[in-house]
This record gives structure tokens, sequence and C-alpha cells, in this order.
């Protein structure tokens, strides 16, 4: 697609609206592992500061390794698997952080506990008799039928308002926030980006963490119920078991008719009619099989296939958000990333207007300005023009540069005149209406250096960046103001985002 310049479209990339095509879309749809790897690079690199896990040529590098020009998806994509690597590698505690944070329970791990319990368990009771009325499967049937009513509920709430706004973090976050920090340890950039990982990565994942909670809870439960019947048969095989029943209120004809309903579909599915109550305890009555029979289908029917089926669904939900969760990509660093892959077609002109930069200032002025424009933006800082004179042409090389950017540079102690510099900021903005745009940047590094206590140069300070503010307003554009001994923050790079002129080639609408 062909725009107005590279400087546009490099700056459009950051500006652009949802609809547009170009520049970071308001949400990135990828699978699960690239989203961790994005949301972990995020951390480390906002944690970072001092490059000790992602050093700033790395980072560099890993853009330059990318094709900015498939799409925004891919590029921040790639760059992250890139980083991620070597970061990990730097912090394997990073690795176990973002491995916890799946929840991946693996199934030796469910159905070994469960196994155990259910085995160690006995259902038939230790004295050898049965109560068919207050029976351990019967509680363990009426819990699970509870269980499903819940989960029906709990659809119908998720189905309206809830569901639309978001939901808690419920026990699936909160196990995932608390084993992250447990592995994260404390101190360091690796700590502080462990935290900021798992608090971005939990609520765009809490769908998927919860699919999979469930499953483990499912199989579990399955599991439990599968061994807690072994271990019933294994001792029915070596123990005869009597049946016996007892209460206070209920006589034989209602408990007939009670576990008549609790035992019908089991009797209609074995074809085992349940027996009366009336007869336990007589001499010749039968001992505990039907019993046993009887209950051990209702609760493979009501236990364990739904589970299983429940276990089955759980599955598939999680496969499918897994391969495709959607993180929110509206931030400042977004913007960052996508511009680090931008910018090789750009030329950035510097022009200090009576003001010699230090080595230090020009590097912090570059860095600033390779986070807004890109990476690959070849910045040329000139020789600083003498006072009264004009703007002094770019050089060959910017020149022979079909799109450029002219930035112009003062010092904020200066006194600003209409006559000198305005005339100059008139010129300035003569040229960007021919192509490409333009920017006004007031340092007050040096300002500050010489003034002292900064509590008691605050008033003169603002008075002084109010008259530049008059003076650059008058000629059409906007005045940025930077301190370039400390040119770091989130809103220093909106501020020069926005103070590009012509405004139509930054995205802004008219």
């Amino acid at each position: 697609m062909k725009v107005q310049g590279r400087f546009s479209h490099s700056l459009r990339v950051l500006h652009s609206s949802p609809s547009e095509s170009v520049g970071p879309p308001a949400e990135l749809r990828a699978p699960e592992e690239d989203v961790q790897s994005v949301l972990l690079v995020r951390a480390v690199e906002e944690a970072d500061r001092t490059g000790e896990l992602a050093s700033q040529a790395e980072r560099l590098r890993a853009s330059e390794a990318c094709d900015p020009e498939a799409g925004f998806a891919t590029f921040v994509v790639q760059r992250a698997r890139v980083l991620r690597k070597s970061i990990e590698a730097r912090a394997p505690r990073l690795a176990r952080v973002r491995r916890a944070t799946s929840l991946r329970i693996g199934w030796l791990w469910i159905a070994a506990p469960a196994l155990v319990l259910g085995l160690a368990s006995n259902l038939l009771g230790p004295h050898k008799h049965i109560n068919v009325v207050a029976n351990p499967l019967a509680g363990l049937i009426l819990w699970n039928l509870a269980v499903y009513l819940l989960l029906v509920i709990e659809v119908f709430h998720h189905s309206g308002k809830a569901a639309k706004h978001g939901e808690s973090h419920g026990v699936a976050g909160s196990l995932v926030t608390w084993r992250a920090r447990t592995l994260a340890g404390r101190g360091g950039p690796a700590a502080e980006a462990s935290v900021a990982y798992v608090q971005s990565w939990v609520p765009c994942a809490l769908p998927l963490l919860g699919a999979r909670l469930r499953r483990s809870l499912h199989l579990g439960a399955a599991a439990l119920v599968t061994a807690a019947l072994a271990g019933m048969y294994a001792r029915g095989l070596l123990f005869e078991y009597l049946p016996t029943w007892e209460s206070t209120f209920l006589g034989p004809s209602q408990v007939d008719a009670w576990l008549s309903i609790l035992l019908g579909p089991a009797s209609s599915i074995s074809g085992i009619d349940v027996p009366s109550v009336r007869n336990i305890g007589q001499p010749g009555s039968p001992n505990a099989a039907d019993w046993i029979h009887l209950y051990a289908v209702m609760t493979v029917v009501l236990v364990l296939v739904p589970r299983l089926i429940l276990a089955l669904g759980a599955t598939r939900q999680a496969r499918r958000l897994a391969a495709a969760l959607t993180v929110e990509t509206t931030g400042r660093y977004y913007r960052m990333v996508f511009a680090s892959g931008h910018g090789g077609d750009l030329g950035v002109y510097v022009q200090p207007y009576s003001y010699t930069l230090t080595p230090a200032r020009a590097d912090a002025l570059k860095a600033i300005l390779h986070d807004v424009l890109g990476a690959r933006a070849n910045i040329e800082i000139a020789s600083a023009l003498e006072y009264g004179a004009g703007r002094q042409p770019a050089s060959e090389a910017q020149e022979l540069r079909a799109e450029r950017a002219s930035v112009l540079l003062f010092n904020l102690a200066q006194t600003p005149e209409t006559e000198v510099h305005g005339r100059l900021l008139t010129e300035l903005k003569g040229r960007a209406e021919e192509g490409g745009s333009c920017l006004v940047l007031i340092d007050s590094a040096g300002w500050m250096e010489r003034a002292g206590e900064p509590s008691a140069s605050e008033r003169r300070l603002d008075e002084r960046r109010r008259t530049w503010d008059r003076v650059v307003r008058d000629a059409g554009l906007t005045a940025v103001h930077i301190n370039l001994d400390s040119p770091s923050g989130a809103e220093l790079t909106d501020r020069i985002e926005s103070g590009f002129w012509p405004a139509r080639n930054v995205g802004v609408a008219s």
C-alpha cells in the first residue's frame, strides 16, 4: 500500500484507529504459548531497566529478525519468541513461572491421589453390614447431583450480564497467582517481571484456566469413584456383607418408596429388582449383593459417566481456547514494539539551534526518537546553527530520501523572539508542507543545570515554557518540552507522538 510518505506510515502505525489496517490493532489473537511469550517479554522489557535479562542490543536484533510487513500479530509474536528463549535461558525461574501459569495438571497427578483415596475408602462399612438407607454411595450421588446443579446455574449466570462484563479470577486465577508467586522468588527484575506477567496473563487466560481446572476436577472425581467401586467389590469378594437399615421417623413402606425412587433407574438398567427392607433381618434373607449392584450402577450412571462427559467437554473447550487467546494491544508498549520494526526508509534530520548537545544528550534524544519512530529510522543530528542563521539544508543522504522528518531543537535557556525563532519555525513548517513532517523540541536540561534547586526555579521554569509555547503556537506548531538529562516516561513519548505536524499525517482525525 502506497502512502504519502514513509514517515507518515511510521507515525500512522502509532496512532491508527482500529478500523485502519496499519499499526497495532486493538487486540491480538494467538495460540496460548505465543500469548505467553508476548506477555512475558513485555513484563521483562518493562521491568528490566538495566538490560540484565534482555539488553537493548538483543531487543533491537529481535526486531530486525522479524518482518514488520507481515502484520502486527506476526511481527510481535515472532519477536517475543526470539526474546523469550534468551530471557528464559538467563532466568530459568521465568520459564517455571510461565509453565506453572498454564495450569496443565498431568493425568498422573490427578489419578494417583484419587485412586489411593478411593481404594483406601471402605464404602461397605467396617462391620460387614451395609446400611441401605444411609449408604455412603447415596451421599456421593447426591453430592454430585448438587455439583451438576451448580454447574447449570453457573452456565446461565455467565450467559447473562456477568459474562459480558467479565468474571472474577475465581479459584483458577487464585491458584495460578499463588503458584506463580511461590516460584518467582524475591528481588531483582525476574521477580518483578514474574508478578507483572501473572497480572496480565490471568485476566486474558481465565476462561482457559477455568476449563483446565474443571477438567482436572472432573477427572479426579471419576478416578475417585472408579477406585471406590473397585475397592468395594474387592471387599465383597473376600467378605460377606449383610444389609441393614434403621430410622427413628421412617417406616418400612416409606423407606421402600424412597429406595424405589433412588434405585429405580439402576433396577431398569440391570434387571435387578429393588429388594424390600421388610425382608431385611428375616431368616433366610439374601445378603447385600443386590444392594451393592444397584448402588454401583447408579453411581456409574450418575457420577462416573457424567463426570467423564464433563471432563471431555472441558478438554475440548480448553483446546479451543488455547488455540486462540485474546490479549489487548492498545497500550504504549505495543506501539513501541511495532515501531521498533519500522522506520527503515525514514530519514530524521535533527537541527539544534544555537545549542550544542553533549554526547549523552544526543544519545538520549536518539533513543527517544527511535522509540517513537522506529528502531530502524536513520537519525542524523546536525551541527548547531548559530543564532540568527537560517535552517541548514539536510545532508545529501537525507535529501535523497523521499520521506523525512525534521526536528528543530531549541534550548529553553534562550529567550524566544518572534523575529528570529518565529521566522525559523515558519520556514520549518513551510518545508514540512512540501513533504514529510516536523517537530519542535524545547530542551530544559541546560536551563535546569544552571537553575540549581528545582523547587526554587519551578515558577520561572513554567513562565519560560509558556513563553516558548506562545512563540511556537504563533507559527502554527506545537512545542514539546523535554529534559534530555532524564527523557524517560510514557507521557513524554505520547507528547512527542502527538507533537508532529501536520496532524493529518500522523493519523489524527480531521
